[in-house]
């Protein structure tokens, strides 16, 4: 795989945060601005700017993320074009030192920090994480990894 981005620029920003019980649910956007560069001959470069909105959960969205970096060169075999990714998008996150995050019995959980697969479940039977090839679920691998 041959991929000549000049350094995508990814930025999420929060919209909203909102408390419902013991549960704190933020709510934000991600985007993906870059440009990628496609050789129509072995010679010739062709940029393609991109504007690419979310996350990347499901095969539908990762059609769509390869249709904005690749531009009219989608599905062409070029030197430069990708092909749809085959893996959900890994969500990172830190709650920073200075938060005011506790329970009832006041334990504090600054610092905290997690990750998790945005991946649309496809079955219910297996381990989280059903990779986007095999709906019917057969084998379970981490989508991340």
């Amino acid at each position: 795989l041959y991929i000549d981005a000049t350094n995508p620029v990814i930025t999420a920003q929060v919209f909203n945060v909102a408390v419902d019980g013991k549960q704190v649910v933020l709510t934000a956007g991600v985007v993906e601005e870059g440009t990628n560069t496609v050789f129509t001959d072995p010679a010739t470069e062709e940029p393609v700017d991109y504007f690419f909105c979310g996350l990347i959960c499901n095969t539908d969205d990762a059609k769509a993320y390869a249709a904005k970096v690749n531009g009219i060169y989608d599905g062409w075999s070029l030197k430069g074009v990708i092909p749809a990714p085959t893996k959900a998008d890994e969500v990172k996150w830190t709650l920073v030192s200075s938060c005011v995050v506790s329970d009832e019995l006041g334990n504090v959980n600054c610092g905290y920090s997690g990750s998790d697969c945005c991946l649309e479940a496809t079955c219910d039977t297996c381990e989280p994480g059903c990779p986007f090839e095999d709906p019917t679920c057969t084998t379970c691998v981490n989508p991340c990894e």
